[in-house]
């Protein structure tokens, strides 16, 4: 079949190489990446199932390519023969497994793709006689069949705690608990605290049957350790996720307990960097939803998908915006891989589908919804052709707020609702050129760690009320725990019922922090050392460890953080410095 003899390239022929090659150029992917990550212990951020996707996401772009080869062929069939065929699959194989090498120029990169096919063409050529092919073909298929159905096996049983909870009995009258994340979500930006424009109606309305916290405090500007901090009661300082590191095993998460309490457990989850199975937040879930199984997700797992210009043209939201990304060509790859969006209509749906098949089980749901998150998405009716990222921001949060709505209105249909622990809050915050920086992650202002935190529970809360203190989100795990009814001290911290309930006894230090961050740039305070901060009654104080340098602010009469009280003579009282945890290059 593919000898080099005198007969015509057939379709076949074309596309079983275009196959194999396919196929194999996605295997060594998957193996690369399997051992990258392994041997590193840090983040893939690819999906479980790459180790199938990849080979069929190669497979489909390479099978593509036998349409233009084969037109090739028939209008120069000396020119486009079986070695040139094969030449054309190694190259493109070659280049694609060398993309993510982002230190070396794609022109070298392409240079030593043709030279490595020039080697292997004529070998190739040879070697794939009709039942050679057909036979490597059928042991390609069931390789990647039997790794898919053996990953789909993992996924099911990885959902099984790690770490046994001493606790109570299960009990009949145990209520839902249902913690809903707005990643990226600052509360200067909802309309519930004050925000001119009606952001969040949907959450006003919850807010309006509950306790709100006017001033809740994120323990990190960035979504890992500010979720491993809730997840485990404890400061970011004292764990293990970072930048490149996922959380450690060391201590038990919210979902263990529950779970071994007999609730059923499920995560739906946006924001695939950070919340999805390589954070280590999802221990103890029995389900999962993060990567999905989609043909989007299985096109996005070659690295071609991956390059700067596919990643714009797919981003793009008009014809100029994909003119300008053909325009100037970008071949790099980033450190991330960029998967297929999970939406926020797409978690709301299948949180509600899961909780309505756990039927009377008692259950623990947590949502993270990810699309206030840059590039800010909603749908074009939401937008209402907001063009600056502000806008796009508040139309994302009206976006995610409606599916709020939806969730809300649905289970008290279901008259699910009263019996429900219901948490909204976000992770952190974002900033919109305050103090000439934007976005999360690298600095410790007030609009990176002010966000949202309402609790709705009847049971436990039957008055509206607004709570003006200052309180930490390292306290939501305890404060689930103690409205749930669970009153061994399974994970530290305290909970936020005293605050309602009038205790003279309140909760956690409101302490926030931040490691120094690889790679960024030197605009960022994060980029020269790790930053620290409190909140405490009236102000504000940020320490910058690298700089030595010391930030005061009145943040409640003072939002922007815009009048540094230490440079106006105001020095930070020892009560407050004592706050802070040391530095060790946090």
């Amino acid at each position: 079949m593919c000898g080099e003899g005198d007969k015509a390239l057939g379709v076949t022929e074309v596309v079983a190489a275009g196959l194999i090659t396919g196929i194999a150029t996605g295997l060594v992917h998957a193996a690369a990446v399997a051992i990258r990550t392994s041997l590193a212990s840090q983040f893939g951020w690819y999906p479980r199932e790459f180790v199938w996707m990849a080979p069929l996401s190669y497979a489909i772009l390479f099978v593509a390519a036998a349409l233009p080869l084969l037109l090739g062929h028939v209008i120069a069939p000396t020119l486009v023969t079986r070695r040139v065929v094969w030449w054309v699959y190694a190259a493109a194989a070659a280049f694609a497994l060398t993309l993510e090498f982002n230190q070396i120029s794609r022109f070298a990169l392409l240079v030593f793709a043709a030279g490595l096919a020039s080697a292997l063409s004529a070998p190739l050529a040879r070697l794939c006689a009709p039942t050679r092919t057909r036979h490597i073909i059928l042991a390609a298929l069931l390789f990647v069949t039997g790794a898919g159905a053996a990953v789909e096996r993992l996924i099911r049983s990885s959902g099984q705690a790690l770490v046994t909870v001493r606790g109570e009995a299960a009990t009949e009258d145990m209520p839902n608990v249902l913690l809903i994340i707005l990643d990226t979500v600052r509360a200067a930006s909802l309309s519930l605290y004050g925000y001119p424009q009606s952001t969040t109606p949907n959450l006003d309305a919850l807010a309006a049957e509950g306790v709100v916290f006017d001033w809740a405090i994120s323990t990190s500007p960035w979504t890992l350790p500010s979720h491993a901090s809730m997840f485990t009661g404890q400061y970011p300082t004292s764990l293990d996720a970072d930048w490149e590191r996922p959380l450690d095993t060391d201590s038990p998460v919210l979902a263990e307990v529950l779970q071994a309490r007999g609730y059923a457990t499920g995560a739906f989850v946006g924001n695939l960097h950070y919340t999805a199975w390589d954070s280590g937040l999802l221990r103890g879930f029995d389900t999962r939803s993060d990567y999905q199984r989609s043909w989007h997700q299985v096109l996005m797992s070659s690295s071609f998908a991956q390059t700067g210009s596919i990643q714009k043209i797919g981003s793009s939201r008009s014809w100029p915006a994909v003119l300008e990304a053909l325009r100037d060509p970008d071949l790099s790859v980033y450190d991330k891989h960029t998967p297929a969006p999970h939406r926020a209509d797409a978690i709301t749906e299948e949180f509600l589908e899961w909780q309505s098949a756990v039927g009377e089980k008692p259950w623990f749901a947590f949502l993270n919804y990810f699309d206030a998150h840059l590039p800010y998405y909603a749908p074009e009716r939401f937008m209402n052709g907001e063009t600056d990222p502000e806008g796009q921001y508040r139309a994302a949060i009206r976006w995610v707020d409606a599916n709020l709505g939806r969730l809300f209105d649905t289970l008290r249909r279901q008259r699910r609702l009263d019996n429900t622990i219901v948490i909204v809050a976000a992770d952190h915050g974002e900033l919109f050129n305050e103090h000439g920086i934007s976005g999360h992650g690298f600095s410790l202002y007030q609009n990176v760690l002010r966000v949202p935190l309402v609790i709705r529970f009847p049971r436990a809360a039957t008055v509206p009320v607004r709570i003006t203190d200052e309180v930490s989100l390292r306290d939501l795990a305890a404060t689930i725990l103690d409205l749930a009814g669970v009153t061994s001290k399974a994970l530290p911290g305290a909970s936020l019922r005293s605050y309602w309930e009038g205790a003279t006894q309140h909760g956690s230090p409101a302490i926030s922090s931040v490691r120094r961050a690889p790679r960024i740039d030197s605009i960022y305070p994060a980029a020269n050392g790790a930053l620290s901060s409190v909140f405490s009654d009236s102000l504000h104080l940020i320490r910058e460890w690298g700089t030595h340098r010391d930030l005061l602010f009145r943040y409640r009469e003072d939002p922007d953080e815009s009048g540094d009280l230490i440079h106006r003579g105001t020095i930070p009282s020892d009560s407050l410095v004592t706050l802070l945890p040391p530095s060790a290059n946090q």
